[in-house]
């Protein structure tokens, strides 16, 4: 259903590490297409359009497209960016100044690798906190074990002994 997609799509970006590993994937996805669209010639609104159901995450691709919704065909894709809150203003800022000097696709090639790279990073380092947490969870649970055994075993010789 995709009321209930959009809402675990939410939650999925909420959660600590996963969920920025997941919006970089998505945001990546989301500006290599735009650029391939807008390197092509095509019509920036149209890329847009195109571009804007390539996420895999449904919260981050209906920004996108209410942020083309709520704009008029002659913004540029820096405004329709600024609007969708998808990027920071920063990179906003890069793209605006992109479509002033006409290297629209070079900024946004450079941005889909940078958010490229940063999934990479982010996908590191939440394995290896998973994998620490895991570790932990399988220590305190082991011990856990360890001590229920022990009890087990204690109790019949301590009522056998009389203590």
């Amino acid at each position: 259903a995709p009321a209930l997609r959009r809402l675990l799509d939410g939650l999925l970006l909420r959660i600590p590490m996963w969920g920025n590993l997941h919006r970089c994937r998505s945001v990546a996805r989301f500006l290599h297409l735009l650029d391939e669209l807008y390197a092509a010639g095509i019509n920036p609104s149209r890329a847009w359009d195109a571009a804007s159901v390539t996420p895999r995450n449904s919260e981050i691709s209906e920004n996108l497209r209410r942020a083309r919704n709520n704009t008029s065909a002659s913004m540029g894709i820096a405004d329709m960016i600024a609007i969708s809150g998808v990027l920071e203003p920063e990179e906003v800022a890069l793209i605006a100044s992109g479509e002033k000097s006409g290297q629209v696709p070079e900024v946004l090639s450079r941005l889909s690798q940078a958010y490229t790279e940063k999934a990479k990073l982010q996908k590191s380092a939440a394995r290896v906190l998973s994998i620490s947490l895991m570790s932990a969870f399988v220590i305190a649970l082991t011990g856990a074990a360890i001590i229920v055994i022990v009890k087990t075993y204690i109790d019949p010789i301590t009522k056998f002994l009389g203590m």
